[in-house]
C-alpha cells in the first residue's frame, strides 16, 4: 500500500481495548510526553449490563458486547460447533467474562522460560507485573495471614476480592465452603490461596469484583485511574481496524473504519477507510482470534495461507497456529431442600435485589463461580504444573435458551426435557493443560468476515484422560465426602445413555457430547526465541519477527495455555509491554542525549 496521509498521528497506536490493550494504553499514557491512540471495534462498557456480576451475565453473550464467533465442527465432539464469545467493547473479554482472577501455576512460567525460550518470563520475573496491577481488597474480618503479602499487590488499579472474606455473604456460601472442605478430605489442600506461591489446592474464588460491580480493565485502567481524561490519550470506539499498514518492513500505522455499522456495511464502500499514523510503534492487542487475523490481513503469516487470499507476504511466520484452549464438562447435583440455596424463585430474586441494592451483598453481588480447586491428574508430568481444575458453582442453569444460545446445546434432545430440580450445584471439571492444538485462519481477505476457528478439541487422547480423571474426582467429592453428607442429592445423568453413569464409557460419551470451551484461547502468535521457526514474537521485546515497530501484547503470545483462567495473565502482558516500551524509550532518549 502506498503511503497514506494520516487522518490522525500519534506516537503509539494500540489496537484493541481488551484485557491487555486497556492496560498498555493506560500505562503508556502515564508519560505526558507521548501521545497514545486506543482503537476499539465495540462501544462503551459503562453500563449496568456489564457491571452487574451475575444477573445480566448470561445476556452478554450474543449481544452487542460479543463478537459471537463460532468454531468449525469438531470431529472429536460429534461434529458440534463451539460457541466462542469474545468481548467487543471497552474492556474486551474482561467485560463479559466470569470475573475469575487466576494467575496460573508458577511452574507454567518457569517452563515458558526454560523450554520455550521465553527469556524474562519466569515466575519470579512476571510476579512483579501481576502485583503491579492488583489491589487485593480485604475487610477487617479477613484473616490477614491467608494471603501471602509477597505474592499479592495492594495498590494497583485492578481491585480483586476473595469470596472467602467473611464480609461477603450469600445463601450458597456454606455450600461453596463445603466444596473446599470436601477437597481437603480427598487429597486437595484447602483452604488455599491459589494465587499464592503454590497454586495446588482449593479455595473460595478470587474475583475481579468490588462493591458488587465487575472490575474490567477499562473500568480499572481507563476510568478509575483518570486515564480517559488525559489529553495525550485518545480512545476511539466503533473503530474497526482493517489492516496494519507496513511499508518497507516497518509498521507505520493502521487503516480502520468508524461507526456503528453492520459487518456487511463496513465491508462495502459505503464507509470510507481512515488512516492513523504511528510515529513510534503499533501495539496489537486484539486477542487470540483478532490478533492473528489482523496480522495475516497485514501480510504477516504463513505465506501459503496468505497467497490463498491474494495477500502479499511481508513476513512468513506461523501466525494462527498453536491455538490452545481449556475445555470443561459440567456435572450437576441436586441440593437437599433444607440447605440454603438460590433456585431463582420470586422471593429469592426479590431478596437478592434487596441485599444487592441495600448492602452490595448477597447472591447478586458475586459471580457464578464461587470456589475452585487446582491439582494434577497424573497425565502430564509435574513440571507442566496443574493440569486439571474444578470450577464450583452453587447454582445451575435453568434456562433452555441459555443452554442453546450460549453453550450450543441441542435442547430438543430428550435429556433436556426436564432440567432437574431448581436448586442444584455444578461441579465443572476442566482440562487446563491440553495437548490438542488448533488454528485460526482467514476466511477471506476482509477484516469484516469472521476467521476460521478450529480448536481441534480432544484431538489428543491425553485431554480426554485429564477430563475423565477430573470428572471422577468430582463424583468422589460430591458422593463420598463428609462435608457434603446430607447436603447434596442425586446427580443429574443422561437417562437415555446406554452406559452405566459411573462407567468410563458413560463419562467419555458425556465429554464428547457436552464438553465446552471455557473461553481461554491462547497461543496464535507464539513468543519465544527469535531463531525458533515456530515463533511469531520475540519474547524479549514482544516485537513481531521481520517487522519493525510492531509488537503483540495479549494472550496470543502465550507459548502454552497456563494452568488457570487467562484474564490475569493477559493483564500481566499488558503491563509488560508498556514497561518494555517505556524502558526502550528512556534508553533511546539517554542515547540521543
Amino acid at each position: 500500500m502506498a503511503s497514506a496521509k494520516a487522518d490522525l498521528t500519534f506516537d503509539y497506536v494500540v489496537i484493541g481495548a481488551g484485557s491487555a490493550g486497556c492496560v498498555a494504553a493506560s500505562r503508556l499514557s502515564e508519560n505526558p510526553e507521548v501521545s497514545v491512540l486506543l482503537l476499539e471495534a465495540g462501544g462503551s462498557n459503562q453500563t449496568y449490563a456489564v457491571q452487574q456480576p451475575l444477573v445480566t451475565l448470561a445476556g452478554l453473550q450474543n449481544s452487542k458486547f460479543d463478537w459471537a464467533f463460532r468454531s468449525e465442527p469438531q470431529g472429536q465432539q460429534n461434529g458440534r460447533v463451539a460457541h466462542w464469545p469474545r468481548g467487543k467493547c471497552l474492556g474486551g473479554s474482561s467485560s463479559i467474562n466470569y470475573m475469575l482472577y487466576v494467575r496460573g501455576d508458577k511452574r507454567n512460567y518457569d517452563q515458558w522460560a526454560r523450554e520455550f525460550g521465553c527469556e524474562g518470563w519466569s515466575y519470579e520475573e512476571v510476579l512483579p507485573f501481576f502485583k503491579k496491577s492488583e489491589s487485593l481488597t480485604r475487610s477487617k474480618m479477613m484473616d490477614s495471614s491467608y494471603h501471602d503479602a509477597k505474592t499479592h499487590g495492594f495498590e494497583g488499579p485492578l481491585k480483586v476480592t476473595d469470596l472467602g472474606d467473611p464480609k461477603y455473604k450469600f445463601p450458597a456460601k456454606h455450600t461453596s465452603e463445603c466444596f473446599v472442605a470436601a477437597c481437603e478430605e480427598h487429597g486437595i489442600q484447602g483452604p488455599r490461596d491459589f494465587n499464592g506461591a503454590e497454586q495446588d489446592g482449593a479455595g473460595m474464588a478470587q474475583v475481579t469484583v468490588c462493591d458488587g460491580k465487575r472490575v474490567d480493565t477499562a473500568s480499572a485502567f481507563l476510568f478509575a485511574t483518570g486515564a480517559m481524561k488525559r489529553s495525550n490519550l485518545t480512545v476511539l470506539t466503533h473503530a474497526h481496524v482493517e489492516q496494519i499498514v507496513i511499508e518497507n518492513g516497518t509498521a507505520i500505522g493502521v487503516r480502520f473504519k468508524s461507526g456503528k455499522h453492520s459487518a456487511a456495511t463496513l465491508k462495502s464502500d459505503a464507509v470510507p477507510s481512515r488512516f492513523a499514523g504511528a510515529r513510534h510503534e503499533v501495539v496489537l492487542s486484539a486477542g487470540a482470534v483478532g490478533t492473528p487475523q489482523l496480522l495475516m490481513l497485514s501480510g504477516v503469516g504463513p505465506r501459503e495461507e496468505l497467497q490463498k487470499h491474494g495477500i502479499a507476504c511481508v513476513s512468513d511466520l506461523p501466525v494462527g497456529e498453536n491455538l490452545s484452549d481449556h475445555l470443561l464438562i459440567p456435572i450437576e447435583y441436586a441440593i437437599e431442600k433444607h440447605i440454603p440455596s438460590f433456585s431463582g424463585s420470586g422471593s429469592e430474586v426479590l431478596r437478592g435485589f434487596y441485599d444487592y441494592y441495600s448492602k452490595r451483598n448477597g447472591t447478586f453481588a458475586a459471580p457464578l463461580v464461587t470456589a475452585m480447586a487446582f491439582f494434577r491428574s497424573g497425565v502430564r508430568p509435574e513440571e507442566d504444573g496443574n493440569d486439571v481444575q474444578i470450577h464450583f458453582c452453587p447454582y445451575a442453569f435453568n434456562d433452555k435458551k441459555v443452554l442453546r444460545d450460549n453453550l450450543g446445546y441441542d435442547t430438543s434432545q430428550p435429556r433436556y426435557k426436564d432440567l432437574g430440580p431448581p436448586a442444584r450445584v455444578m461441579f465443572i471439571p476442566t482440562a487446563i493443560r491440553p495437548r490438542s492444538k488448533g488454528s485460526v485462519k482467514l476466511r477471506s481477505a476482509s477484516a469484516f468476515d469472521s476467521p476460521v476457528i478450529d480448536p481441534k478439541y480432544l484431538d489428543h487422547d491425553d485431554d480426554l484422560r485429564m477430563l475423565t480423571a477430573c470428572y471422577r474426582k468430582c463424583i468422589e467429592l460430591a458422593e463420598k465426602s463428609t462435608a457434603f453428607k446430607n447436603h447434596l442429592g442425586a446427580r443429574t445423568v443422561n437417562e437415555d445413555s446406554a452406559y452405566a453413569p459411573n462407567s468410563d464409557e458413560y463419562i467419555e460419551e458425556e465429554i464428547r457430547n457436552c464438553s465446552l470451551t471455557i473461553y481461554h484461547p491462547v497461543g496464535t502468535a507464539k513468543m519465544g526465541r527469535v531463531d525458533d521457526p515456530n515463533t511469531v514474537v520475540d519474547a524479549k521485546t514482544l516485537k513481531v519477527k521481520g517487522v519493525r515497530n510492531l509488537r503483540v501484547a495479549d494472550a496470543s503470545v502465550f507459548p502454552e495455555v497456563p494452568s488457570g483462567n487467562t484474564n490475569a495473565p493477559a493483564i500481566m502482558v499488558g503491563e509488560r509491554v508498556a514497561d518494555m516500551i517505556s524502558k526502550s524509550t528512556t534508553a533511546s532518549q539517554e542515547f540521543q542525549a
